[in-house]
């Protein structure tokens, strides 16, 4: 079974994503960054493969820019083609990450931070969607607890 690693880094009422290359050759798939955990991420207690790949897959995607500090592991079920999936939301962060994610010197994703709620509206795919909603609720209680209002 094939086990993924999503996360959104969340910043106040907006939550950083992608744009992966379409068919057009242009950056216009939106995506939630993700990865596969892999046997190099595998550790001696299970709890911790999720963990490590988060660092590993935002290492690689980022270019070592940007380490996270504080963040929520939600384990999620099947998913939907992509076998288990574990899930994070990244509250705090330390440097800056870049506008877009390259591999081998190319530019393979275009990063955009977007307003939840034009990212919900922006999304096609269904899981995805329901990962916005988790987050834009993660949101609203973050701001009661922290007596902030973020639109």
């Amino acid at each position: 079974m094939e086990q993924a690693v999503m996360f959104l880094f969340l910043q106040r009422s907006k939550v950083l994503l992608e744009y992966k290359k379409g068919e057009s050759g242009g950056f216009d798939v939106l995506s939630i960054p993700q990865g596969r955990i892999e046997e190099r991420d595998r550790r001696l207690r299970h709890a911790r493969d999720a963990e490590h790949a988060l660092n590993r897959i935002i290492y690689e995607h980022f270019s070592g820019t940007v380490i996270p500090l504080q963040y929520e592991h939600i384990e999620m079920s099947e998913s939907a083609g992509a076998g288990h999936l574990s899930l994070f939301f990244i509250y705090s962060w330390e440097g800056d990450h870049p506008m877009y994610e390259t591999k081998r010197d190319e530019r393979i994703c275009k990063l955009r931070w977007m307003q939840i709620d034009d990212a919900l509206v922006a999304s096609v795919n269904t899981e995805q969607r329901a990962i916005l909603k988790l987050a834009k609720e993660k949101i609203r209680i973050r701001s009661v607890l922290l007596g902030r209002s973020y639109r």
